[in-house]
């Protein structure tokens, strides 16, 4: 008997319990609104992310493994390299960092009342256990693939966000041909740029006779490599060849817009610096068959918050574009070894096939974002869709008619989910005001209707 009147009364009191919903709401600080994603499995490490707002700063925690009078494999010291990072990323402001990914990585998705991706978590990886990885996987590679040992090699991070990794990749290895990034959110890619030229505004300032000497080494070094290219070297069939005559068809050059080392260098205080191997900041997605990375050598990627899915399209960038012998790193989470590329959409040229990766070994080292410690998996690439002399391809261009018919489809796609979306709006409107079921809208009916027919 009591229950229809309370009923009634919760309905014609509707408006003001929504306002002291609201009211309620709006007390709770912000962090209690942020999302935080974690592992996509039951791993309970997970990736710490800082609120929007907070009064206890965000701040890395030191490596307690690392020795940091180490020295990488070519003769850099682990504490300069360390000391000019910190400089040129404070640890203090890596909120900011935080923030500026999250421009294109979360509001846009929160604003639609969808979780953001957790591949778009921002982090930054631990710079001692990353200088050791680099070190380590040299052994692999040089004993699997050319045999130049770890000089003129081209390293590419993928998700690179502001650019530390690249920046100290190429700072422990100033006599690599090429350190690239790879990050698809402007905002944070743009962070990158800057802080490449602040290496350079550094560069230009001048410098001290020790980093001069030093340069000179990189210089020398790489005009003793151009020397070697004109000796006569006995090849696998016993025939004397010139170097500088390839057996095969020559590899791309990397970028025509890569400026000379000197001009880049990493300030380690106001009287030192050091060099840096050149260095190249691409926004943009390795999903992209026409992003190309398929000169590198080292790949190295922080996929610590990667879904399944995501990681087998890191498998299938690596199996298209990668050469084999090509070193890739992941953690976490291993890629997936073998696999099958299919035809690309619109591009006959593109070819497609098997691809086959081997996991060497995985290494454990810290990382306190990720609870502390780290696995790494370093895999080798054995069979890929990797052509000599292939280089960046372009995508072709697709008839003005069928743009406007994609563009239409788009359109009417768009057009649709805004009405299933206005009509599902309704319907819980209507359910919470206790409507009856047959007045509702069904918005599956909206989508059934209009769907394509199959014939």
């Amino acid at each position: 008997m009591t229950s229809q009147p309370m009923y009634r009364y919760q309905r014609q009191n509707l408006p003001v319990l929504l306002l002291a919903s609201f009211l309620l709401l709006a007390a709770l600080p912000v962090s209690s609104f942020v999302y935080q994603p974690g592992h996509r499995n039951s791993n309970p490490k997970s990736i710490r992310i800082s609120a929007i707002t907070t009064s206890d700063p965000l701040l890395p925690e030191e490596n307690p493994d690392i020795d940091e009078n180490q020295e990488s494999l070519s003769g850099v010291s682990y504490r300069q390299v360390l000391q000019g990072l910190s400089r040129l990323y404070p640890p203090e402001s890596l909120e900011e960092r935080n923030a500026a990914s999250r421009t294109d990585g979360y509001w846009p998705f929160i604003q639609k009342g969808q979780d953001p991706p957790k591949q778009f978590t921002y982090g930054e990886f631990d710079l001692g256990f990353f200088a050791q990885l680099l070190d380590r996987v040299q052994q692999e590679y040089d004993t699997s693939n050319d045999g130049d040992g770890w000089k003129d090699k081209v390293f590419c991070d993928i998700g690179s966000g502001a650019g530390r990794l690249v920046l100290a990749a190429a700072a422990l290895h100033p006599q690599w041909k090429l350190c690239r990034g790879i990050e698809i959110l402007q905002g944070i890619s743009d962070v990158a740029n800057a802080k490449l030229q602040e290496c350079r505004d550094t560069a230009v300032t001048g410098s001290s006779e020790e980093e001069e000497e030093q340069q000179q080494q990189v210089d020398d070094s790489k005009e003793e490599d151009d020397d070697d290219d004109e000796e006569w070297v006995e090849n696998e069939h016993g025939l004397l060849i010139k170097r500088e005559t390839p057996e095969g068809p020559e590899e791309p050059e990397t970028s025509e817009e890569i400026d000379a080392t000197a001009t880049y260098r990493l300030a380690i205080d106001d009287n030192q610096r050091l060099p840096l191997a050149p260095v190249e900041f691409v926004c943009g997605s390795f999903e992209d068959p026409y992003l190309y990375f398929g000169d590198v050598d080292c790949v190295f990627c922080f996929s610590s918050c990667m879904s399944e899915s995501i990681l087998q399209s890191l498998s299938q960038a690596i199996g298209r574009q990668c050469k084999p012998g090509a070193i890739v790193i992941t953690t976490d989470f291993s890629l997936e070894l073998e696999g099958y590329i299919g035809p690309y959409p619109d591009d006959d040229e593109l070819p497609y096939g098997g691809y086959q990766l081997e996991l060497v070994e995985h290494v454990d080292g810290y990382c306190w974002l990720t609870g502390g410690q780290s696995t790494a998996y370093i895999h080798r690439v054995q069979k890929s869709l990797w052509e000599p002399g292939s280089g960046p391809r372009i995508k072709p261009e697709l008839p003005a008619s069928e743009k406007a018919f994609r563009a239409i489809q788009a359109m009417e796609q768009e057009r649709d989910e805004a009405a299933v979306k206005f009509l599902s709006g309704v319907r819980n409107n209507m359910v919470f005001a206790g409507y009856p079921e047959q007045w509702m809208p069904d918005p599956s009916d909206y989508q059934s209707r209009n769907e394509p027919d199959e014939d």
